[in-house]
């Protein structure tokens, strides 16, 4: 029941009012899971990001990560699991890699630490609903 808590790292560093995540990485397409810790809030998410996507940069998930590495940074997506969301709406939300942590968190329900799923932009649709890709669709 408390293992969530008993494994989160995020603290906040009283001093200048910054927190630093733990952030719950989620691989579906390869099946793989990895977290980082303490994570400035200040970090563009595409750059938290680049850990697992630039083959240079990778040395903990080697050939897992090899499809998620040949799409990039522009074919990939990243999204939010919520928190306690309702059975009709969507379990997942849209971020954008080029916003920091803090501004792509800000009014969103974060229990211990977020966990953030990357899957490649052909298969976002199967985790978001329709009004949401209409909102997308808007923006762009």
């Amino acid at each position: 029941m408390f293992a969530r808590r008993k494994a989160s790292t995020t603290f906040l560093r009283y001093s200048d009012r910054r927190i630093f995540w733990k952030l719950e990485w989620q691989f579906p397409q390869c099946d793989f899971t990895s977290c980082d810790d303490r994570v400035d809030e200040d970090m563009l998410l595409g750059a938290c990001l680049d850990k697992y996507l630039l083959p240079e940069s990778v040395d903990i998930s080697g050939s897992k990560l090899i499809y998620y590495q040949s799409l990039g940074h522009k074919g990939v997506s990243v999204l939010l699991k919520k928190e306690s969301s309702q059975a009709n709406e969507s379990r997942y939300v849209l971020l954008n890699q080029n916003k920091s942590l803090k501004r792509n968190f800000k009014g969103k329900k974060i229990i211990e630490y977020p966990t953030l799923l990357v899957v490649p932009n052909i298969h976002v649709s199967c985790y978001l609903e329709s009004s949401i890709k209409d909102e997308i669709k808007d923006t762009d």
